[in-house]
């Protein structure tokens, strides 16, 4: 830990043996918002450029906490979004893994998915782009 706190490394992970160990440097974020947000009860955020922005198209869902990306619920399932499809509000976009607690990320507008800017199964920071959507209701 003493390692983290003297460099810009923001965490660090070891496997060895089928042990996994995982260290994150806890950041002091006075205006952090994903402690403001029930776990049960997690959707998608817009970023403040596109909350400010309302004459564009295009939005960018961020993740609201640091987690685990999942595309699907089990590596066995299809994604629950593909570039390219038409989603509704309240739809699944992806799980997010905090702590072994499995939470949904939902959607809060139509679009269509013109990108997935993180990668399956990969560690996501609070405020990451996640997907980026053409909003149906500009179009």
């Amino acid at each position: 830990m003493d390692l983290l706190a003297g460099c810009s490394l923001s965490e660090i992970e070891i496997e060895e043996g089928g042990v996994r160990v995982r260290i994150v440097k806890q950041r002091a974020a006075p205006n952090s918002r994903s402690h403001d947000l029930p776990l049960a009860n997690l959707s998608a955020e817009r970023t403040a450029e596109e909350d400010s922005e309302s004459t564009t198209d295009e939005t960018t869902i961020v993740s609201p906490m640091y987690a685990t990306f999942y595309r699907a619920s089990s590596p066995a399932d299809a994604p629950f979004v593909q570039i390219g499809d038409a989603v509704t509000a309240g739809q699944t976009l992806a799980m997010l893994e905090a702590m072994k607690t499995l939470t949904p990320l939902l959607c809060e507008l139509e679009g269509v998915v013109t990108a997935i800017r993180a990668q399956d199964g990969h560690l996501v920071d609070e405020g990451q782009p996640l997907f980026d959507l053409r909003r149906l209701d500009h179009v």
